[in-house]
């Protein structure tokens, strides 16, 4: 946290040549070429809310990082965190960001942060539970293909039994579990009719089989 701090000290020094100060424009750059960090778009925040502690997620929003800032395929900050099960840095965000939109969306899928934290990655249980705590919706479709949480939970390839049956045990989310996976949008409904007719075509693609 002291290192970030002090970058952040001498950045407020730096002038654009006209006497303009261009303090947190470091706060926007992307570097595509940081280990593990291969997504364009990502800013310091966003990777601070993948790898680091809260002290230096909360640093970089002191300074002025946007906390609605979008990687390039859509997801912000608190998608990340639930992406790498970042449960502590979600209390501490959630708290300072009370009235956070849960119903955010990737670009991709339509994917919430609820379904960012379910559909990938080994004990995911605490940080299901933070989210949930500050009021995600575990009924919400977790995204727009039709998916709810627990058939995130089932696609998981990390599958987790105890939080299939935390899942279970919330209001409402035993009711899901015969709900069919349907498109909620006309782009997701011609999507997986062009899959299905593809695949009538003789397509083997992996994409298509999983589409479908």
């Amino acid at each position: 946290m002291e290192a970030v701090l002090e970058l952040a000290k001498e950045a407020k020094t730096n002038t654009n040549g006209r006497g303009r100060n261009e303090s947190h424009n470091a706060l926007r750059v992307n570097r595509p070429d940081l280990f593990g960090v291969f997504i364009k778009g990502a800013t310091a925040l966003h990777v601070a809310a993948y790898f680091a502690s809260w002290p230096v997620v909360e640093a970089l929003l002191e300074m002025g990082a946007n906390p609605t800032a979008r990687i390039g395929n859509g997801l912000d900050p608190l998608m990340a965190m639930a992406t790498f099960g970042r449960a502590d840095n979600i209390t501490r965000w959630c708290e300072r960001f009370p009235k956070w939109d849960f119903s955010r969306r990737d670009k991709t899928v339509g994917c919430t942060a609820s379904g960012c934290a379910v559909i990938s990655g080994p004990n995911k249980l605490e940080t299901v539970k933070a989210l949930v705590k500050a009021g995600a919706n575990p009924l919400e479709f977790t995204a727009l293909n039709g998916s709810t949480c627990l058939h995130n939970a089932a696609a998981n390839k990390d599958a987790d039994a105890e939080l299939v049956r935390y899942l279970l045990e919330l209001p409402g989310v035993r009711a899901l579990i015969n709900t069919p996976m349907r498109a909620r949008t006309l782009k997701w409904k011609a999507t997986f009719l062009a899959a299905r007719l593809l695949l009538k075509l003789g397509a083997k693609k992996a994409i298509l089989l999983e589409v479908s």
